[in-house]
């Protein structure tokens, strides 16, 4: 039941979201008058159960006055906290939406939050995408309510370089790596590490400023969380391609945290092909466009052109380029093309073979 009402929860959400960005939903529907200019504010999903991911985000101004957002989630359950940092915005006032790009993320590439201003103009929507090979995700999705503080959470960074952390835990802390603790209440707080004392305070704009004994107030930005380095080697397996010799002895690394495989040392060129995939899941998501095999092949004319690898349907009735089945110690299938776009693909020997490569684990390590 509480799955089912968390699924209705989403579904009401994206309909808000979409009435919100249709300023034509309805020709007799008086029109809405969005601001000129969104207002600053920090808001959080505060209906949010007891394991679930808190966000908070922060639509602020950044120490030049250029309007900013800044996204804090902590995971109650792993205990980590990840920081979407200086996300650069753009305002469309004709249907009430702030759009924030990020180039990079927590979520392993770029990310995009859109906040929505409500019909009524009391409320906001807020949805967060990943960018998964060139088309946005959904991420998270919630009705926020206004919050009077940001998370301190995760790496700041002062103007005169100074870096300062805060744990999610028993109050620590670290100034330039030294250790320390910090309280925060409120909008005020004072750190202390090593020879180093701070008070820092939350201004009305969700800016964040930093004062040593007394002395001049610091801007500080709050700091990108850097993607944890988790990668393991998984299995080793055999890669036999429909096309080229089978490839022994071929590793195949992991990371829990991305969800994500990569295997390795694959053709004459030792490429990588990565993919998003949970372990026990039959889907793969591969995230690689191609890859330069380094065999060579004739157009006809006697020039020699690079085969490249393409990803490809598995067949003619399954759309999917890639899967996972778990016979076996574990399949990969990925569905390939291969060729050249300038002079042609080449074909199986027998026109109703598959043309899937398949990555077959002998050994996992863990």
């Amino acid at each position: 039941m509480k799955s089912y009402i968390k699924n209705l929860s989403m579904a009401l959400v994206a309909g808000l979201a979409l009435v919100s960005c249709n300023e034509n939903f309805d020709e007799d529907m008086p029109a809405i008058n969005y601001p000129e200019k969104p207002s600053l504010g920090i808001w959080e999903n505060d209906l949010a159960g007891e394991n679930d991911v808190k966000y908070t985000v922060n639509l602020t101004l950044n120490e030049k006055g250029d309007t900013i957002c800044d996204v804090t989630t902590f995971d109650p359950v792993s205990k980590r906290t990840n920081v979407f940092s200086n996300g650069k915005t753009t305002y469309d006032k004709r249907v009430g939406m702030i759009v924030v790009d990020y180039e990079d993320s927590p979520l392993d590439g770029p990310a995009r939050v859109a906040i929505n201003y409500t019909n009524d103009l009391q409320g906001r929507i807020i949805n967060i995408y990943r960018n998964i090979v060139g088309s946005f995700t959904s991420a998270a999705s919630f009705v926020p309510a206004e919050a009077k503080s940001v998370s301190v959470y995760g790496d700041w960074e002062l103007a005169d370089g100074t870096k300062v952390n805060f744990s999610s835990e028993n109050g620590k802390a670290t100034v330039n790596g030294a250790e320390g603790t910090y309280n925060y209440a409120g909008t005020e707080g004072t750190v202390t590490a090593g020879s180093k004392t701070y008070k820092f305070n939350l201004n009305d704009k969700g800016q964040m400023f930093f004062t040593e004994n007394g002395g001049q107030a610091q801007y500080a930005k709050h700091v990108m969380t850097p993607l944890p380095d988790d990668w393991v080697e998984y299995a080793v397996g055999v890669y036999q391609s429909w096309l080229f010799d089978a490839q022994p002895d071929i590793i195949m690394e992991y990371s829990e945290y991305r969800s994500k495989g990569r295997i390795t040392g694959l053709y004459v060129t030792n490429k990588t092909k990565t993919f998003l995939w949970k372990k026990g899941s039959s889907t793969v998501t591969l995230l690689d466009e191609s890859y330069e095999t380094g065999y060579g092949m004739n157009d006809g004319a006697g020039n020699q052109h690079q085969i490249i690898g393409y990803p490809n349907p598995l067949s003619n009735t399954d759309s999917r380029t890639a899967m996972y089945s778990n016979s076996g110690y574990g399949i990969f299938s990925f569905g390939m093309m291969y060729g050249d776009k300038n002079v042609g693909f080449i074909g199986p020997a027998n026109q109703n073979d598959p043309m899937v490569d398949k990555y077959i684990i002998k050994e996992v390590f863990e």
